[in-house]
């Protein structure tokens, strides 16, 4: 993984998870944060913690702790094409 923090769309790489529909927010759990469920005095189940890639090859295993911006990798599937 690359540490880029913008969009890599555009230059070397024209791939970026920002774009890939494989690319998925991840979302706190009360049971798994309870500390925070304390500190916010709520429901934390909306706050998101990340992104995972959930690609169909991986079997609905999900892998999380993904930057939002990546270069990509061989299982990038754009999420809209270019008009």
């Amino acid at each position: 993984m690359t540490t880029q923090n913008e969009c890599q769309m555009q230059g070397e790489y024209h791939q970026c998870c920002c774009q890939c529909v494989h690319h998925r927010p991840v979302y706190e759990h009360c049971t798994t944060n309870p500390a925070l469920r304390a500190e916010r005095g709520t429901c934390i189940c909306s706050v998101q913690k990340g992104w995972a890639c959930l690609p169909p090859e991986c079997d609905g295993r999900l892998y999380d702790n993904w930057r939002e911006h990546s270069v990509g990798c061989e299982m990038f599937t754009q999420r809209k094409k270019p008009a």
